[in-house]
């Protein structure tokens, strides 16, 4: 007898110094021959679309594309960096890399988390506010992050929903083309393709017409190549047909009565990736997007969701369930899509009907932030050296602002001392 089971594409990582990693695949994906080899060089373009996500916290990496300016596509799992229950911590160091344009060897870099959260704020997936992808629902597995805006400034791919039997038919003829990072090759440095894939389970013509949720495939893939996108030639531009998220393989048992007293070893039948009909009309809906970052006008959400009785948690700028969920009912009850993450086009159109003692965001607006507070924002976004920099920096600023206090008070007290003295 036969069980199933699915393996999410996940690498864990023993990581060095810098962005140089070291990877042990959990297990291979690979059927039959490996035919995985390094990107050919009319496929070079795609180096500066397709990155990779890495949390040293979590010890993990994944693959990711850039589908917008400042917007790139994933796997859920690989944002939370955990499978089948919640994590106990988040992984708020998650960062995506790509190749530096000018400089070899070097990476551009943005945060997908912000520091602090609970959830991640500028990130939207088919799990919603769970931070836990279930093998039930795998064709949830998906996520479209919001990032720093130069981090995509090479261009980006294009995702369409195309019937089964097109991709099918497409992978006969060796036009499935799988792109992505694996944990046994370089991760993190060396972009693997392959196109000996064939599509399963397209085998009537009703099914060769439909859009299914899933795409069953035999891509090589190792792990570490979750997010990875599968990609067709559609109007002559190299499209996203689907996201690679796991692997399912099965196993023979041997019971006896209605005890199973022996498993055999699990064998792979197939890679899974979900198809873009479950989540392209997402991508409307975030990358034009401005997602509310400033701690002080979180804290401006919460209070006006709260003066509604939505939201009932501590006024703290923190994004979690709680704030999810009021931002939710919010948005069902002035009919906008409900997404459940903190963008600017929300937080005006609460502030605007909040009470004039609230502080609203044109109250935010009126007191413009500090030097110290710009470059404390500023610093969310950085990383190593910049970031070291940048708080040497800010150092600077408050002992010159302390300097500037004591003095102003010496001055005052001095001159308060000469007026009290007797002539």
């Amino acid at each position: 007898m036969f069980s199933g089971d699915f393996k999410y594409l996940i690498a864990v990582l023993a990581v060095a110094a810098g962005v140089s990693l070291n990877a042990w695949p959990a297990a291979a994906y690979v059927f039959g021959k490996d035919d995985r080899v390094p990107l050919p060089s009319e496929y070079s373009h795609l180096k500066h679309k397709i990155g990779f996500l890495h949390s040293r916290k979590g010890h993990f990496g994944c693959t990711a594309t850039c589908v917008a300016k400042d917007t790139i596509l994933t796997a859920a799992h690989c944002i939370f960096g955990r499978r089948g229950k919640k994590s106990t911590k988040a992984p708020d160091d998650l960062k995506f890399y790509l190749p530096h344009t000018h400089m070899t060897g070097h990476y551009n870099s943005a945060r997908v988390w912000h520091v602090g959260d609970f959830l991640p704020r500028n990130v939207l997936t088919g799990v919603g506010g769970k931070r836990a992808v279930s093998s039930r629902n795998i064709d949830a597995d998906w996520a479209f992050a919001k990032i720093g805006s130069n981090t995509c400034n090479r261009g980006n791919l294009k995702i369409k929903s195309l019937p089964m039997g097109e991709i099918a038919k497409a992978a006969k003829s060796n036009k499935l083309i799988e792109v992505a990072f694996h944990g046994d090759r370089e991760f993190g440095k060396t972009l693997l393709f392959t196109n000996n894939c064939r599509v399963k389970g397209v085998t009537t013509k009703r099914r060769r017409r439909s859009v299914a949720k899933t795409i069953m495939h035999t891509c090589d893939l190792k792990s570490g190549a979750s997010g990875s996108p599968l990609l067709m030639t559609v109007g002559g531009q190299l499209t996203i047909v689907g996201l690679n998220v796991a692997e399912r393989s099965s196993r023979r048992y041997l019971r006896r009565g209605k005890k199973i007293i022996k498993y055999y070893k699990r064998k792979p039948t197939h890679n899974v990736a979900v198809h873009p009909s479950t989540f392209i009309h997402q991508l409307n809906q975030i990358a034009p997007a401005k997602i509310v970052l400033s701690a002080r006008h979180m804290e401006s959400f919460q209070r006006s969701l709260k003066e509604r009785k939505l939201y009932a948690g501590k006024i703290d700028g923190v994004f979690g369930p709680a704030t999810r969920n009021a931002i939710r009912k919010y948005e069902r009850s002035i009919s906008e899509p409900v997404l459940g993450i903190p963008t600017q086009k929300l937080l005006d159109k609460i502030a605007a009907l909040s009470s004039p003692v609230e502080q609203t965001s044109k109250q935010i607006k009126a007191k413009p932030l500090t030097e110290i507070e710009r470059l404390r924002e500023k610093r969310r976004t950085l990383s190593g050296k910049a970031r070291n920099a940048l708080t040497l920096e800010i150092h600077r600023k408050n002992m010159e602002r302390l300097t500037a206090m004591q003095n102003e008070w010496v001055i005052k007290n001095a001159g308060a001392a000469s007026g009290s003295a007797k002539p």
